[in-house]
């Protein structure tokens, strides 16, 4: 799998686009964080998914 293929399918598994609620955000914080420790993602990449995981969650507050 490469390391883009990994971030899209974490986004689409998290279903980012809709909103994180707190509980799937802490998923999506740790999946995010095993990715990066088993050097499948980049660290580029890592921080691109805690921002997305940290918008998500925006999004579910402010439904």
């Amino acid at each position: 799998m490469g390391k883009s293929s990994a971030l899209k399918e974490w986004f689409i598994e998290y279903r980012i686009m809709f909103g994180l609620d707190e509980e799937k955000y802490h998923g999506a914080l740790k999946s995010a964080e095993s990715l990066k420790e088993r050097k499948i993602v980049s660290e580029a990449e890592w921080r691109s998914m805690v921002r997305l995981a940290n918008a998500g969650l925006m999004l579910f507050e402010k439904k």
